[in-house]
């Protein structure tokens, strides 16, 4: 079964990471209360309901509590509509991931507490895009590559769990990813603050339950990989 990315808000942010992520296999559903902005996302293919989610009857219609659902994104023009589902929601749904935007520090803080696993401001994201853009142009063409689905690579996370493999061996001896050909770019560390952990040979450090590995590759043998060691 597909997993399945709920969007709520039909902006030209909605519609662009709607088109990345159905190239990454996943099933988006469009969730608008703008009765244009459903007409646009369902000429553009995709499945849509007319809501304001404001009742958690409606979160349920949408499935926010199956298992299938991989996450919730709030992007809509409404402030407060989206801090309120992204509280119905994590009410619903402890363990969704639930990424929102949000324009200052001040609103960023209220949406984390409501229960939003990510904040991201727009803004600061085009400015950092237009930045790498004049500075590091080839860098940003090749990430785009990557991330839009362009070339036959991705970017993965590996879960480290109780009965995974990988529990307690050294980043630095770390080799099973290379008989699949791919790059371990590092590990997040749930007990470092969350903390990126580059991998690099001098950094002394025991994979620990909850962490996360990073690692790019040709779609397939990522696929290979998380079948034998998932």
């Amino acid at each position: 079964m597909k997993k399945k990315v709920i969007i709520y808000g039909y902006s030209p942010l909605g519609h662009k990471i709607a088109s990345i992520l159905t190239k990454k296999d996943f099933d988006i559903l469009i969730v608008d209360f703008d009765e244009k902005n459903i007409k646009k996302a369902s000429y553009d293919g995709f499945e849509t309901f007319n809501s304001q989610l404001l009742k958690d009857s409606e979160l349920e219609d949408i499935g926010i509590k199956e298992k299938n659902i991989d996450s919730l994104f709030c992007i809509s023009g409404n402030e407060k509509n989206n801090l309120f589902v992204v509280l119905s929601a994590r009410n619903l749904n402890h363990s969704l991931k639930i990424i929102s935007i949000a324009k200052d520090n001040i609103e960023s803080e209220k949406v984390l507490l409501a229960g939003a696993t990510k904040v991201l401001n727009p803004n600061k994201i085009g400015a950092a895009r237009i930045f790498r853009h004049l500075t590091k142009p080839r860098v940003l063409e090749v990430l785009d590559t990557i991330l839009l689905g362009h070339a036959n690579l991705d970017i993965e996370e590996i879960h480290i769990n109780r009965a995974s493999p990988f529990l307690g061996l050294d980043l630095e001896t770390f080799k099973s990813h290379k008989d699949f050909g791919l790059v371990l770019l590092g590990v997040m560390s749930k007990t470092k603050k969350s903390s990126f952990i580059f991998n690099i040979k001098t950094i002394k450090y025991k994979f620990e339950k909850s962490d996360v590995l990073v690692v790019i590759g040709d779609k397939d043998n990522i696929k290979k990989f998380n079948e034998k060691f998932s």
